[in-house]
């Protein structure tokens, strides 16, 4: 392999490595195919290959979120990929962005440019196939907000080289059941954002597997950075891809009419003699990482367990679910005899809990049900359950926690989520998927980029890019945060206005969120008074009205205007 065939390897590790983690989710969208990046930032997506590449290798702030005052230094390494030497006067270019919701769409944003912010000279004499590494301080605003740095080499094109953003500095306590929660995003962005809370899938090892010290070892240094820095855990307990855990000794989908496995999602669910070592598995955890000596405040299994099939591995019925429940809570109780306070629950939906837990009529699972995981039920929370709610086992009513509501996905919508979901009840919002604010997977692992060095080459932690939504997320926890929501200001009419308590009962330090329509992030259809229209719409409906009188039944544009006459 020669020297141009290993720079393109290169380059397509590095591109591959940094956008892997929004397409193996296929509905989420990176910043790079949101609406309008490439007019915003002047780049051109997708090219086969590029002149250059840059990355950001040096960063004055922890994963480039800046709180007030703080000054901006990077530092950039720009390769050339071309067989010529790239010599000429370059700038870089610091534009104001932020991103807005698209009307019935919580996936694809729209990115939107503010300002130009500044432009900054700077000469480029790079050999080829060479490198340079470029020292830039650049005047942040203290305005808070998303800012691109965008290099443009002319001819050569232009490269977006990081995304930062500012945001209000918090002041985290160390608080056992925070209100708001984001996906496992890493240490230094969560504590410079200031929430206090993430779920965290780990695997079931058992006691006695070869692997099981050393990934011990390496949760509970993973769990001690979180407590370091005051972030609790919910830990989420799934199944692992060993044959020697499963039935048959292989993961198993479902069966076609002939016993013949279907090619679909398939069962990682561990046979039942494992159970006991589950639970010892589960006191071990609690024992040595549950609050208040760790950072674990709750358990609960399984993401997304329905009957019939998951897109998680989980494809037993709703009996072997109570089996492992079972085991997962009596592991809890023997680490609470040793001093840990963690709370058991799950199930991620009120529907499928009461099928998985409560099914048969009774109540003997809720003394081990502590709180109820949910995604994607907007106000329609299991707040008004009084069998939850008059709950006197251990610590009471049953809380609502989200771990996955992955709606409000841009500047505008965050803060309308989480208000409207704590005013319906949640004890725990979350609001938003991590890959909008930032460029590392949601589920807690590292990027490695390659970098060039006068000693060759080597892999250093990739320095994220951070994304315009991530200061809508600071502002929502510095406004909101864990202020107890206190009332609807109307409480049967528009527009929607929820109202928060200030902290320690001081009435100046409230906050009101005034919103207006809720259906604009969790669809229209999907609200109370989602008939009151805007007066646009209505004279835009009456037309359509009108125009349908005049054509004869079956016209296809006749059934494209009852399509519209039917959408908000």
């Amino acid at each position: 392999m020669n020297y141009n065939q290993l720079k393109f390897r290169e380059i397509i590790l590095l591109v591959i490595s940094t956008f892997l983690h929004l397409e193996m989710y296929g509905q989420m969208k990176g910043p790079e195919a949101w609406v309008n990046y490439e007019s915003v930032l002047k780049v051109k997506n997708n090219e086969r290959l590029y002149d250059y590449n840059v990355y950001c290798i040096r960063t004055s702030s922890p994963a480039n979120l800046f709180w007030p005052g703080e000054k901006a230094k990077f530092t950039f390494q720009l390769v050339n990929n071309t067989g010529s030497q790239i010599a000429m006067d370059g700038k870089v270019e610091v534009i104001r962005y932020g991103s807005r919701g698209i009307p019935n769409d919580m996936w694809m944003p729209e990115m939107f440019k503010i300002a130009d912010i500044q432009t900054i000279p700077v000469k480029i004499n790079v050999e080829a196939n060479g490198f340079t590494d470029i020292d830039l301080e650049p005047d942040l605003p203290e305005t808070f907000g998303g800012y691109a740095l965008v290099f443009d080499l002319g001819q050569h094109g232009r490269r977006l080289a990081t995304s930062v953003v500012r945001t209000f500095k918090p002041n985290p306590q160390a608080i056992q059941y925070p209100k708001q929660s984001l996906d496992d995003l890493g240490v230094d962005f969560l504590s410079r954002i200031g929430v206090q809370a993430i779920r965290l899938g780990i695997a079931y090892t058992p006691t006695n597997h070869r692997d099981y010290v050393a990934e011990m070892e390496k949760l509970d240094r993973k769990l001690k950075e979180y407590k370091d820095k005051n972030i609790t855990v919910l830990l989420m307990f799934m199944g692992r891809d060993d044959p020697a855990m499963q039935p048959l000794g292989t993961t198993r989908p479902h069966l076609d009419e002939k016993g013949v496995f279907l090619k679909t999602k398939q069962d990682y669910v561990w046979l039942p003699k494992l159970d006991p070592d589950f639970q010892q598995f589960v006191k071990n955890i609690c024992t040595t990482n549950g609050w208040p000596k760790g950072c674990v405040t709750g358990v609960h299994l399984w993401n997304e367990p329905w009957e019939g099939i998951s897109i998680s591995g989980w494809q037993a019925d709703m009996f072997r679910y109570r089996e492992i429940y079972t085991s997962m809570a009596n592991g809890v109780i023997e680490a609470r005899k040793e001093g840990a306070d963690v709370l058991i629950g799950g199930c991620d939906s009120n529907s499928n809990a009461w099928d998985k837990l409560f099914g048969d009529g009774s109540m003997k699972f809720l003394p081990i049900f502590d709180f109820l995981s949910i995604h994607y039920q907007g106000m329609e929370s299991s707040a008004l359950y009084p069998q939850w709610n008059n709950r006197k086992d251990h610590k009471g009513k049953v809380l609502i926690w989200d771990t996955e509501s992955w709606v409000g996905n841009s500047d505008d919508r965050i803060g309308t989520v989480v208000a409207t979901n704590r005013s319906a009840g949640y004890d725990r919002s979350m609001g938003i998927f991590g890959g909008y604010m930032i460029s590392y997977p949601h589920t807690g692992g590292k990027l490695k980029q390659p970098i060039r060095t006068t000693e060759g080459k080597k892999e250093i932690n990739t320095i994220p890019c951070i994304w315009s939504p991530a200061a809508a997320m600071g502002n929502v926890q510095h406004m909101v945060g864990e202020r107890d929501f206190k009332e609807l200001l109307f409480k049967n009419g528009l527009p929607w206005v929820m109202c928060f308590d200030g902290y320690q009962h001081n009435p100046d330090d409230g906050t009101v969120v005034v919103i207006g329509d809720i259906g604009e992030a969790f669809g229209a259809e999907n609200v109370l008074f989602r008939e009151v229209r805007g007066a646009n719409e209505a004279a835009d409906k009456q037309e359509i009205r009108k125009e349908l009188t005049l054509m004869p039944a079956g016209s296809p544009e006749r059934e494209k205007l009852n399509r519209q006459l039917g959408e908000y």
